[in-house]
């Protein structure tokens, strides 16, 4: 299986989420492409947890947004519309 693991543990604490200034580790697993993307995305100027941390805010931000009923679109640097995300689960 061609997968990429990462660890997950918080510190200072048991299982779940790290309270609020506290930091944690987190242990995934992830598929071939996911792995390469994040090496892409982190060869640029960033570290792999920093890219994590990126798409994490930007999923939060997407999701709120989604919540209240929004949408986000996609929009050229003339104002057209060129697409619409659209999240499945």
């Amino acid at each position: 299986m061609d997968e990429m693991t990462a660890t997950t543990q918080h510190v200072g604490q048991g299982a779940g989420v790290p309270s609020a200034g506290r930091s944690g580790r987190l242990n995934i697993r992830i598929n071939a492409a996911t792995s390469e993307a994040l090496k892409q995305l982190s060869a640029d100027d960033a570290t792999p947890t920093e890219v994590v941390r990126r798409a994490v805010a930007l999923l939060k931000l997407v999701e709120d947004r989604r919540r209240e009923g929004l949408s986000v679109e996609f929009v050229d640097g003339d104002g057209h519309r060129q697409g619409r995300l659209e999240l499945l689960y």
